[in-house]
């Protein structure tokens, strides 16, 4: 009775021999299959890939316990955002493509092949998106990274509008803090030139408006560069590109390479069916007989 090495033995030369009776066939579908493959790549319109990666826009702000910084939008947020259909809609329009799908191959392939995703524990978010061309590729990233930074500067403008409101008058309180204190100063030189002692009341009260000019003019100088600090460009910013848009030096579809092995696949996967089929019906045939 035989075993199963036997038989296992019996099944690999059976390969064996299927394989070496029908080499010519199996590599002549591999061929075909491998050449179709690599024709199809020629006739296909070649694709390009922008990547860009961007850092979401905060706010820095001062306060008694420290200070902090706070996004304009949370990070996740602003990938669901970039998401939104009416987000993409809007940048179609800015490109004045058509927003329904199936009447332009520019906005099928934007649809489709958008990607966004948030980079690990950082509030930086990378985006892509592929072309016909390496310009288009680049011009529409360009315009997706537009909008957002419109979006968000919408949603910081109230805060920075009220931080801007709150410098002018702290200046103008400076201002008006260091005309006063000009103005004593004017008053205690002349008392001193003039050798007036004046009433001890008067000069008591003198004393005190110069020590509380000086103390305001403290208060408001520090309120000033809070501000300062808190709209400085490199701690309160809108969103913003981190490095340049990166754009694929070669097509980033088709691969020519990997479309000729699968075809190669693909056409040997149907010589083996083949010279299967083919083998089985000369069989039943030579059974008839």
């Amino acid at each position: 009775m035989p075993t199963d090495e036997n038989r296992f033995g019996t099944g690999l030369d059976d390969v064996g021999a299927f394989i070496r009776r029908h080499a010519l066939r199996l590599a002549v579908f591999t061929t075909i299959g491998a050449s179709a493959a690599l024709a199809a790549t020629f006739i296909m319109r070649p694709l390009w890939q922008a990547q860009v990666t961007v850092q979401n826009g905060q706010l820095y702000w001062v306060t008694s316990t420290g200070p902090t910084v706070v996004n304009i939008e949370p990070p996740a947020r602003t990938v669901d955002r970039l998401k939104v259909a009416t987000f993409q809609d809007t940048v179609l329009k800015q490109l004045k493509l058509p927003l329904n799908e199936g009447v332009s191959p520019e906005t099928d392939l934007i649809r489709r092949s958008f990607e966004v995703r948030l980079l690990r524990n950082s509030d930086l978010i990378e985006l892509a998106v592929r072309g016909y061309s390496p310009a288009d590729a680049s011009h529409v990233l360009q315009q997706y990274v537009r909008n957002l930074a419109e979006e968000h500067a919408s949603l910081a403008k109230p805060t920075l509008d009220r931080l801007s409101e709150d410098m002018r008058q702290v200046e103008a309180d400076l201002s008006g803090a260091r005309a006063r204190q000009a103005e004593l100063e004017r008053r205690e030189q002349e008392r001193s030139r003039t050798s007036i002692a004046g009433k001890f009341s008067e000069n008591v009260l003198l004393d005190n408006m110069v020590n509380s000019t000086a103390a305001d003019i403290r208060l408001l100088q520090q309120r000033k560069n809070t501000l300062q600090e808190q709209l400085n460009p490199e701690r309160t910013f809108n969103t913003r590109v981190i490095g340049e848009t990166v754009v694929s030096r070669d097509p980033v579809f088709p691969k020519r390479p990997l479309f000729t092995v699968s075809g190669g696949l693909i056409g040997l996967v149907l010589g083996l069916i083949y010279c299967a089929l083919r083998g089985d019906r000369l069989k039943s045939h030579r059974r008839k007989m």
